[in-house]
């Protein structure tokens, strides 16, 4: 399935085939802003949960080779 332009700054559902209906609206700057502050919000938190996850390991590796 190919995205058009259209379809990656909203959320789209697919009716019929190929129409697309677009569910945020205009895209006027405030609806831009809210879309792209979610999409940042979502991305901050991976990379939180990827640097938590990152020292737990590094914590986990010290204490086996403490052990050792």
């Amino acid at each position: 399935m190919i995205l058009l332009p259209f379809q990656l700054l909203c959320q789209s559902i697919l009716f019929n085939k190929n129409l697309y209906i677009c569910i945020m609206g205009r895209n006027n700057a405030k609806n831009i802003k809210a879309h792209n502050d979610k999409l940042h919000k979502a991305q901050s938190k991976e990379k939180a949960k990827k640097i938590v996850r990152a020292e737990q390991l590094k914590a986990i590796l010290k204490r086996y080779n403490s052990e050792q």
